[in-house]
């Protein structure tokens, strides 16, 4: 988040600024992720003429498509590409970045989505929006796609009409995807941040009961409220624009947000890459984390927690049989 706090720094009254040089480097923060915003809409608007030249329909995800619900565009941090281009035309799509020119990452064995690198941009060329585990409801999601991707909407990206994810579905996409990564290790604030704004701009037009029907249906409903705690309670979002929301006891709203500061963004502050030179010593490990993890969750929400490790643990023991 370092681009949103340079630019709240930067407009602090003179007395309460830092030193010059601080100031430089905040500014030059800034002044680096606006070209970055140019160079990666330029890609972007590249890469869709492409596709949809070959007679694809890809749908950007996340990122440069929700630049607009900030109130300073250029200062949320870049990232990736993402696009969705569905099973259907997955094999093309890729043939379309090689003939550009992209490099595939090596060692990219994701089902999901391969990884290209376009000059200096990285671009994830999508399979699926998401693939959910349990508990969470995957035929369900997968419908959801099906349904919203034939309805595209449009976002202006570079001076061109991009097609994104409907703004009805964008609020069920971007929890999913939060929910996903914070079950499996840890979110990076700025994923809440996408969801806060999104939620805040599209407050007087989201169908509220047909939001609620779709996180019902994937089984995020619970979740969905949980989350509310952290969005509402610590982020400054108004609880009448977090749809379904629902109070929670601030003690345990506090657990919540340290147990996401305390994971860090792909779970960057815990230590799961250490060498022990055994797979199996590995898989205790990080067993141990995901123990430790789901007994801080316990303390806002045991149902959650506990049925979220059931099917954490599930999984990971049906894939560690596969493995040998």
């Amino acid at each position: 988040l370092q681009t949103l706090l340079a630019e709240s720094i930067l407009s602090l009254p003179d007395s309460y600024r830092p030193a010059a040089s601080v100031q430089a480097r905040l500014t030059q923060i800034l002044a680096l992720n606006i070209r970055k915003h140019n160079a990666l809409n330029g890609d972007i608007v590249r890469i869709f003429g492409a596709m949809e030249g070959s007679g694809l329909s890809p749908i950007l995800m996340k990122g440069q498509s929700l630049t607009s619900y900030y109130p300073q565009p250029f200062f949320r941090k870049c990232g990736d590409v993402d696009l969705f281009v569905g099973e259907d035309g997955f094999e093309s799509a890729l043939r379309v970045m090689e003939d550009m020119g992209a490099r595939r990452k090596e060692n990219d064995l994701s089902e999901k989505h391969v990884t290209f690198a376009l000059g200096e941009t990285e671009v994830e060329v999508h399979r699926f929006a998401e693939q959910v585990v349990a508990p969470q409801n995957d035929s369900a999601y997968q419908s959801l796609v099906r349904e919203y991707r034939s309805l595209p909407g449009k976002v202006e990206v570079g001076g061109a009409a991009i097609s994104a994810f409907p703004s009805q579905f964008l609020p069920v996409y971007l929890f999913n995807h939060i929910w996903h990564h914070f079950k499996e290790g840890g979110i990076g604030l700025r994923q809440f941040c996408d969801l806060a704004l999104v939620l805040h701009g599209l407050s007087c037009s989201l169908d509220r009961e047909r939001l609620e029907a779709d996180l019902s249906a994937v089984d995020l409903l619970r979740e969905w409220r949980l989350v509310g705690a952290l969005l509402v309670n610590r982020m400054g979002l108004p609880a009448s624009e977090y749809p379904c929301y629902e109070e929670m006891d601030d003690k345990k709203a506090e657990r919540l947000a340290d147990l996401v500061l305390g994971d860090g963004n792909f779970a960057a502050h815990w230590n799961f890459n250490v060498d022990f030179g055994s797979s199996i010593v590995k898989k205790i490990h990080s067993w141990s984390i995901h123990t430790r993890r789901y007994y801080r969750l316990a303390r806002v929400s045991f149902p959650i927690a506990f049925r979220t490790y059931v099917a954490w643990f599930r999984n990971r023991f049906h894939k560690t049989v596969g493995e040998v």
